[in-house]
């Protein structure tokens, strides 16, 4: 779907702000916050005050979550590739330079 959740441990009725920051599908980082209205249980409606509503990419689906741990692994890989690569490279170095 396009929907980001979390649960809520209600607290008293009231205004609340939820706040956010997720990683899109391709790469650059949302961020914002939902304003909502909790009545106490069993009553209300919810608030009018929805990203879609507002036209903001506050949207955002499961797979964009999997995206940014995606992102994590392939991140890390490649530092360590690159670590390994100038490690490697220092090695051969001294090693030549104790042969001379």
């Amino acid at each position: 779907g396009d929907t980001v959740s979390r649960e809520f441990k209600a607290g008293a009725p009231g205004t609340y702000t939820a706040s956010y920051r997720v990683t899109s599908s391709d790469g650059h980082p949302i961020e914002g916050s939902i304003n909502f209205t909790y009545d106490g249980p069993g009553a209300g409606e919810p608030s009018p005050d929805t990203a879609e509503e507002r036209g903001d990419d506050a949207n955002l689906t499961d797979s964009d979550a999997d995206a940014d741990r995606d992102y994590t692994t392939v991140a890390v890989v490649v530092v360590a590739t690159a670590v390994l690569v100038v490690g490697t490279a220092v090695v051969i170095s001294v090693l030549r330079r104790r042969r001379r």
